[in-house]
């Protein structure tokens, strides 16, 4: 830090325990709202006012619920927390921080495990179809850092664990384990199978290092878009 801050401390002191900063990095864009920044760590004590959360869960994860004993156990280890189940909805309310701690350690609980195959589901018998998607996926499991975006979205929004790896039975396949809530997991799922569906269709994979630029949209192509092309510069710029 800036020996002028006022954040400086001693080196024998620890350090602040929370920063809240706004707009901390410069940016080529004009902002509508201000950018606030939360640098460390939130303790639950810290929050004392009655707060309600609402979790929708699925027949599996009520199901789970309730078989594994979890919100049983929940209610014993948060006495100071309302916990009740009702038409798929899972309500706490109670102490914002206890509230917190007990949604974390019941949504912990429900993880699961869920893996499968980005792979060819043309038959043979269709040459053209299967030949073009056997060599999309073979270039696709080359470069599965592709979908580090979409990882680091679902971890950092949904706390939901994408591993992407290269199937060792053949080239051409990609292993996907998703870790997360029954829901989530078909959520993520399903976004893996709107890619394929894209793929499918796709004449041409370009590797990110081949040096090639990327299309540049004209004026009049561009105009429709303005609000993703926003978007994109908030990550971007």
């Amino acid at each position: 830090l800036d020996l002028q801050s006022t954040l400086i401390r001693a080196i024998t002191s620890s350090p602040v325990s929370l920063v809240i900063a706004r707009d901390i990095r410069f940016s080529s864009s004009i902002r509508a709202t201000a950018v606030l920044s939360f640098v460390g760590e939130i303790k639950s004590q810290w929050i004392a006012y009655s707060f309600k959360r609402q979790i929708k869960l699925n027949a599996a994860e009520e199901a789970k619920l309730n078989s594994d004993n979890i919100l049983a156990n929940a209610k014993k280890a948060y006495l100071n927390v309302q916990i009740q189940l009702n038409n798929h909805i899972l309500s706490l309310e109670g102490s914002a921080g206890s509230v917190l701690d007990a949604e974390l350690d019941i949504l912990q609980q429900l993880i699961l495990e869920m893996k499968f195959n980005l792979s060819n589901e043309y038959a043979p018998t269709a040459k053209t179809d299967y030949e073009r998607m056997q060599r999309n996926l073979e270039g696709v499991s080359k470069m599965p850092s592709i979908f580090n975006p979409m990882k680091w979205r679902w971890e950092a929004q949904h706390q939901v664990k994408i591993t992407v790896n290269n199937n060792n039975i053949t080239n051409n396949e990609c292993e996907i384990t998703i870790e997360g809530r029954d829901s989530q997991n078909h959520l993520v799922q399903n976004e893996f199978r709107s890619f394929l569906g894209w793929l499918r269709n796709c004449a041409v994979i370009r590797h990110p290092n081949a040096g090639v630029p990327p299309r540049i949209l004209k004026p009049a192509m561009r105009k429709p878009c303005l609000d993703i092309e926003e978007r994109i510069s908030y990550i971007t710029d």
